[in-house]
This record gives structure tokens, sequence and C-alpha cells, in this order.
């Protein structure tokens, strides 16, 4: 269904390093990028099978030691003389901050930006503190690095209820709404303790130690805005509406593209947006924002539109498949075309299609005995794209020992109303079953 997307040979020949691949989510973004005619070459700890048809050709490394890293990517450019690499990026969060550094070793376009200004917003704390500084509005926050801190949020005077997240965490990770003193200690005990085991946050301990960030929640409504930057003027922004969360653990259910909002406030969302930009020409005027962007807003009764983040990356999950199909723009071709340095054209973009997205998850722990997409979904003319995480007999946590989805979906129709009944009518059709007397595996 979706426009077939013309490219024009401008990364015919192009070779990109990609560091580490993320999740077999991505594998349809990555085939539109390979259609371009670029060489995709990808630096990870290991091989990822369901990548098999779209790397080139894989260098094997850690890539949380930069120093490791650098070592790994020169040995094989020294192995491979004739290879020159145009661009280096990464869709998955925790390849983004390692790809700014080989930027910088190997003379191409940071993408989105040089380390610093990466490592500013994604730690969430001083990102808040940036914003603080330059009369962007953040909602009063503390850090917290054991639960014996918990204290500075009466001394700060932050009012319940509180959201706490992991300051270095990506996506929903262990983000949960707190109402009181006593689920505020317990919280941040097991947050640290299960963003302990985790090795996705290596590459921020050699700078500072783990910790969470507990801030004021911020109600109203939730957007999204998927951005495609250059030298710091956004090229392409698209608005999409998110569905209310399920709280307290802020698990996404899925939204609509694009927002149904009112031009108007449509229009103090991107001025927002771009005060992100002019924050950072302020604090380092050097710095320039080339690449994809996936921006978090709520809309605050009172205040208006307030920045919640900024994720310095492709948006995740369904996110590509939702922007692709509503405005017919691809933000890895695009994102990949700006980390070459080569010109970025978007067509205007058509507006005639709502997308809608529901995000599957269990509603408790168990192991995954059945999961059913039956024939006629897919063949359903308002369906789009299915993506499911796990194999049959997969243990399924639930928070708060572990964030985990089944999977999404997408589909469309001509208006939000049409595309909400479309949706009701194909997630009817799905089943998932689960052996809730299953014995749990062992947390690492």
């Amino acid at each position: 269904r979706y426009r077939d997307m013309k490219y024009d040979g401008t990364l015919q020949g192009k070779t990109v390093l990609f560091v580490r691949i993320g999740g077999n989510g991505r594998i349809h973004a990555y085939r539109e990028v390979k259609k371009t005619g670029v060489t995709l070459l990808c630096v990870a700890p290991q091989k990822q099978e369901w990548a098999a048809e779209v790397v080139d050709e894989w260098i094997i490394s850690e890539t949380y030691d930069f120093e490791v890293l650098k070592k790994s990517v020169q040995q094989y450019l020294n192995a491979n003389p004739k290879v020159k690499i145009d661009g280096v990026m990464s869709f998955d969060e925790y390849g983004v901050i390692p790809a700014t550094k080989l930027a910088a070793m190997l003379g191409t376009v940071a993408v989105p930006a040089p380390t610093t200004a990466v490592e500013a917003t994604s730690c969430k704390d001083r990102f808040r503190a940036l914003c603080e500084k330059h009369g962007i509005f953040s909602p009063g926050n503390a850090s917290i690095h054991d639960k014996n801190e918990i204290d500075v949020v009466k001394k700060k005077g932050l009012v319940y209820p509180l959201v706490l997240k992991p300051s270095q965490g990506a996506g929903s990770m262990c983000v949960q709404l707190v109402n009181s003193e006593e689920e505020l200690a317990a919280a941040v005990d097991s947050t640290l303790s299960s963003i302990g085991r985790s090795t996705d946050v290596d590459h921020w301990t050699q700078a500072q130690a783990v910790h969470v960030l507990c801030e004021e929640y911020i109600s109203g409504e939730e957007l999204d805005v998927d951005v495609l930057v250059c030298q710091n003027v956004a090229v392409f922004a698209g608005i999409s509406d998110n569905f209310p969360c399920e709280l307290p653990y802020f698990f996404e259910e899925g939204g609509l593209a694009p927002s149904v909002q009112p031009k108007e406030v449509q229009q103090k969302i991107l001025d927002l947006v771009n005060s992100f930009f002019q924050m950072h020409a302020a604090e380092d005027a050097t710095v320039k924002w080339n690449g994809a962007l996936h921006v978090e807003v709520k809309l605050d009764p009172v205040r208006g539109p307030v920045l919640i983040e900024v994720n310095c990356r492709l948006g995740g999950a369904e996110t590509w498949t939702m922007v692709r199909g509503a405005w017919g723009v691809d933000m890895a071709v695009g994102v990949v075309t700006i980390a070459t340095g080569a010109p970025l054209k978007i067509d205007d973009p058509p507006t005639d299609t709502v997308m809608i997205s529901v995000n599957f998850r269990p509603d408790h722990a168990g192991a995954l005995v059945g999961q059913t997409v039956p024939k006629e979904v897919e063949e359903d003319p308002n369906f789009d794209r299915i993506t499911l995480y796990y194999p049959l007999q997969t243990y399924m946590f639930v928070p708060p020992q572990r964030y985990m989805y089944f999977g999404w979906m997408v589909a469309h129709g001509k208006t939000a109303g049409e595309a909400k009944e479309h949706m009701k009518r194909l997630r009817g059709l799905i089943k998932w079953e689960l052996d809730a007397t299953a014995e749990a595996p062992k947390l690492d």
C-alpha cells in the first residue's frame, strides 16, 4: 500500500557504518535503506541472524568501550584499504554515542550531533538542567543514586505524584509513577537493581554512576514529533498523537498519525522543537544537529506544550511505519542521506491517510505458549504491518521485574474514527496464550 519510494542514486555506492543493529523490528527500515544502493557495514558484539539479508559485512567488537571499538574499526579499515566509510550512525539507542565518537574519528557527519551535545540531551538530569538554564520549562526534578537519598525530594519541595525513570535509560524502560515516599523508596530500589543488571547502560558508566531521575508528573495528552534536521533546521517534522499510557508503568498503547490536534497547538509544538536547537546553539555555537530525532511532548492544561524528552535517534517500534504511511517520508533513508553528507530532498508529504498503531503486552506473567495472527488480518485492506518479538516458550515478565511487549501492529483509515474502527476489528482477531504456571527463569 505504501507509495513506492523513488531514489535518485544519491546514495548508490556509499558505505555506511552502523554501530549496533538494534532489534528485528527495524528490518523493514534497513531493507528500504538497502534499496538505495548503500553498502551497509555493522560493528556489533555479535552477528544477528535476522539482519543477514541487509548487512553486507560485520565487524565483531565490543561497542561500549570506545578504545576497543576504535581499535576494531581501525583494524578492519587497515585490512580493507579500499573501503571508504561515508557515514557513521545508529538506529539503536545504545549505539548513538559510540557512533558520534567514531564519526569524529573518521571525519564524517556527527549524527545527530557531536558527542557532548548528545550526552547532554540523552542523560535526562543533564537535559533538565540545560533546559532550565536556557528558559525552557522543565518539571521539578531531583537525581537519586540510592534509596537513602530520597530525602532530596522533600528538600526540593517536589509534589506527588512523581515520575521515576533511569537517567540513562531508553524508551519506557523502568519508568513508573509513584504516589508516596514509601512507593518512591521501593521503586528506587527495584529500578537501580534492574538497570544494574543491564549491560545497555555500560556506555554511560565510564563517565558517571548510573542513577535515576525523579520528576513532577505532567498531566495532559502526549505527542511525538519525528524530526529530520539538517544544520539545526528541521526539514521534516511529523506530529503524532499517543493514546494514554497505562499507569503506573507508562506502558505505551499506540497512537495516531498525523495528529488531530488543532493547527495552532501543532505550531506551538513545532516552536518548542525549534527552541531545542536554539538552546544548543546558545550553549555552543559550533554544534550542528544533523539527523533524526524522536521528540516527546506533553500538553499541560495550563502551560501548553512541555518538552519531556528528545531521543537522539530514529523512533522505535512502529514509528518508522507510521511516519512513512502518514506522510510518505522514509525516516531511515532520510537520516542515512544526512549521515553521508548528501543533499536531502523532502517532497510535500501527503496527509490523506490516518495511521493507527497498537502495542500488545501481557497482563500477567507466564510462558508464551500460543500466539495467533489469522490470515484474514494480514489480507485485510486496512492492515499495514505487524511485528511479534518473541518465539513460543519465551517467559513473559511484567513490571517491575521486566518490561516486555508481545509486539505491535499498524493499520490505517481515511479518518481517525475510521482508523480506530479498523484497528478494533483487527485487534480482536489476534490471540495470545500464557502459561501462568510455568516456572519463571532467574533474572541475571
